[in-house]
């Protein structure tokens, strides 16, 4: 083991009440010489992935909203479904990479 760190990915309300999840991360070192990664993190099956900030059920929530509406719109209807968004939130599944 590498190092420890926490994650706080968000996800969609319950009955209008917030969700919070707490996660403790292992960041796990490789010391072999064929491995390109010097460290990783094991991801949580079904609730994170890599450079994730919001749970899976948030993120298809987001995609909805996202092909429906766009910009200002998309964040107001997020607001409305209780998800903190702003009207320059990334596309789920786009992290400014080519």
């Amino acid at each position: 083991m590498h190092n420890c760190y926490q994650r706080r990915p968000a996800d969609t309300p319950v009955g209008g009440q917030p969700v919070l999840i707490g996660l403790t991360v292992r960041q796990l070192y490789c010391d072999s010489d064929l491995c390109g990664r010097r460290t990783f993190v094991k991801q949580g099956a079904g609730l994170t992935f890599r450079y994730g900030r919001r749970a899976p059920p948030s993120r298809c929530v987001l995609a909805v909203v996202a092909v429906a509406l766009a910009s200002r719109a998309g964040s107001r209807r997020a607001a409305a479904l209780q998800t903190k968004v702003s009207r320059t939130t990334r596309q789920p599944g786009n992290h400014g990479r080519a």
